[in-house]
């Protein structure tokens, strides 16, 4: 699309160019001394040539410039439909990450003003600390049950 609108601009420039050497071909025409109508007569057929070279040119100019105008609205229309996309795309995984978060959260039944109370009275050294005597409790006693299996059998 950006390529097509710089293609564009690039031949609208070289026609704009094309135009004023045009003009400036007939100011130099004009202003030369025609000594018979022979002379004339090939000035003007001349002249002709040139004047529908220029309007050949200048419609070319103007479509020029509607296809970029076009190929511009094309991009804003396309670059705002992308990012709408991208909007609803994070919105979605905001959603889902919300959602996964209240599947973890539910099973624990955990209830939101439960959940904000046991947030305000967490003390993560001490409960560390009990995560860890409660391991090791449950790991010396499976170890003491393990050990009287052994020696039972």
């Amino acid at each position: 699309m950006r390529a097509n609108a710089n293609r564009l601009s690039d031949e609208i420039t070289n026609l704009k160019k094309q135009e004023v050497k045009l003009r400036d071909q007939i100011k130099q025409q004009r202003t030369g001394s025609w000594c018979n109508t022979l002379r004339k007569n090939i000035f003007q057929t001349h002249q002709n040539n040139i004047n529908e070279r220029l309007d050949d040119i200048s419609r070319s100019i103007k479509d020029k410039n509607k296809s970029l105008k076009n190929e511009e609205q094309t991009f804003h229309r396309k670059a705002a439909e992308i990012i709408e996309q991208n909007t609803k795309a994070q919105i979605r995984v905001t959603q889902s990450m919300k959602q996964q978060f209240i599947d973890i959260i539910k099973p624990f039944d955990i209830f939101s003003n439960e959940f904000q109370k046991a947030l305000a009275s967490c003390n993560p050294e001490e409960d560390f600390n009990q995560w860890k005597q409660n391991i090791l409790h449950k790991n010396a006693e499976q170890s003491f049950e393990s050990s009287d299996k052994k020696g039972r059998s």
